[in-house]
């Protein structure tokens, strides 16, 4: 069968190669589908022959035992829906994935009886080896890592690992109960160990204004017989998300009829995470001015040539140019101006439920997030106030000069000089 002829269904063209590949399924789940790889020419009866074998095999293959791991996921799902944490239809998705794929190396046909401790640690120990299929990438002259083409192979992460582990575990508690045997307790996280965090980058708004002024003055999209403009929009649009918060996704949707000049509003909604639901929301002086900024600028993707709107990777590139030239080695990127105003709502005194409003969170959770950051960082400055206090009173803590061993408490005398 030759490429320029039209290809029977579930039949794909590779074009880096040249080959056919082949699809036969008989469902949705992972193990109702095989696929399989022809050479470019195969006769067409061939590639047909072998989805309507393959077909009839995976047709009257054993159906599940009753009670087996995945004969009881339909009814974990259905109970997961109603018990514990509400989940979206997308969560329950990606967690039938995990259990789906957890359960073909355990084996979908044995029960929660079968299968202990050594089992399930085998299990993910062989998870995070196979691995997935990721993009390959390489690294620039700059040091920057960015995609390469083609897939490769890559090993699943500890933090992707207690994903799987959590989910079985769940698994195991929504179908037997709290108190029933879950040998999944017993794995603990030393088997897989959390990665050392590196510590978050530093933003201020006065280094924010120093990467500001290091980018081109002249910007924007080229046009055939025009001038190019001499207004750099990414600049006004990295503002726009420091003063007023807004994601670059509602950047792009935002139109000069949702902005009320008089009242200072902006109808804004998010499309990311759980979302909110589009509506009216206050905005100060400073992101006000922000916004004259951008309508004046004529930023609006609808003012764009072709409008074409802007993508997150050009500005994230402009953004990385300035701050390498300010800040050499710093790796703030364009998210953590979204931090940064967060950080602002918290320090100047906002409660959770609003932070989380003008931040267009989906849940107040997320701006505590910020707001625990932002108390540690208080409550260090509480105890140097402390400490100061005790200077200036000339109080002074001396540990006495015999050595204590380990396992007793060392004892403090408070003096005053």
């Amino acid at each position: 069968m030759t490429t320029t002829t039209k290809l029977p269904p579930g039949v794909y063209l590779d074009k880096r190669n040249g080959t056919l590949r082949a699809v036969a399924k008989v469902g949705r789940a992972k193990e109702d589908r095989k696929e399989k790889t022809f050479p470019a020419g195969t006769a067409r009866k061939t590639i047909t022959d072998w989805q309507r074998d393959t077909c009839t095999e995976l047709a009257k293959r054993d159906k599940p035992k009753i009670g087996s791991l995945i004969a009881e996921l339909p009814l974990y799902l259905t109970r997961r829906r109603t018990m514990g944490k509400p989940m979206s239809e997308k969560q329950l998705a990606q967690r039938e994935g995990e259990l789906r794929r957890l359960f073909a190396v355990l084996g979908p046909n044995r029960t929660r009886a079968d299968i202990g401790y050594e089992q399930i640690v085998d299990a993910l120990v062989k998870l995070k080896t196979a691995g997935r299929s990721g993009a390959r990438t390489r690294i620039t002259k700059d040091g920057r890592e960015v995609k390469a083409g083609g897939r490769v192979a890559k090993q699943l992460s500890n933090g992707s690992i207690r994903c799987y582990k959590n989910a079985l575990q769940n698994f195991y508690t929504i179908l037997g109960g709290r108190s029933a045997s879950n040998p999944v307790k017993d794995v603990t996280k030393n088997m897989f160990p959390e990665p050392k965090r590196r510590p978050a980058p530093k933003i201020s708004y006065a280094l924010l204004h120093q990467i500001l002024d290091a980018m081109a003055d002249v910007g924007g999209p080229a046009v055939k017989g025009q001038r190019r403009s001499e207004i750099n929009l990414t600049r006004i649009r990295l503002k726009l998300i420091a003063y007023c918060g807004l994601p670059p996704q509602q950047i792009r949707e935002l139109e000069p009829d949702d902005i009320d000049w008089e009242n200072r509003t902006v109808i804004v909604g998010r499309n990311k995470g759980a979302g909110l639901d589009a509506e009216a929301r206050e905005m100060g002086d400073y992101g006000m001015d922000v916004l004259r900024e951008f309508a004046d600028a004529k930023a609006f993707t609808q003012d764009a040539p072709g409008k074409v709107p802007f993508t997150s990777s050009s500005m994230y590139k402009s953004f990385c140019r300035a701050r390498d030239k300010v800040a050499p080695g710093s790796t703030v990127t364009p998210l953590k101006l979204r931090h940064l105003f967060a950080n602002a709502a918290l320090d100047a005194g906002a409660d959770e439920k609003s932070a989380s409003r003008i931040n267009l969170h989906g849940s107040e959770a997320t701006s505590r997030i910020y707001r625990e950051t932002g108390e540690r960082k208080r409550d260090r400055e509480t105890w140097n106030k402390i400490d100061r206090l005790h200077r200036r009173a000339g109080r002074t803590l001396k540990y006495p000069d015999k050595v204590l061993d380990n396992g007793v408490g060392r004892t403090l005398k408070f003096g005053r000089k």
